[in-house]
């Protein structure tokens, strides 16, 4: 999912931008299922699963990040 969407993100800069769109929406799925499936537990900082006896995941602020941005792509595309 993340090589697709990193190529679909990349053609979209220079091409259609139906690919930014699709490549939004990838990494926007991608993401939520990262915060739901692994890093919600850890709360929201991201150094909060670091230490002695935790998983080492990280909190979900940077995969929140990444998800809005990827929203923003996925409903805006590449244009002006």
């Amino acid at each position: 999912m993340e090589v697709a969407g990193g190529l679909l993100i990349l053609y979209g800069g220079v091409g259609p931008e139906w690919a930014t769109r699709i490549a939004g929406a990838i990494f926007a799925v991608t993401m939520l299922g990262a915060i739901f499936m692994v890093h919600w537990p850890n709360g929201w900082n991201f150094m909060a699963g670091y230490g002695e006896g935790t998983n080492n995941m990280g909190g979900m602020e940077f995969q929140v990040l990444i998800a809005a941005i990827s929203i923003f792509f996925a409903a805006r595309g590449n244009s002006d």
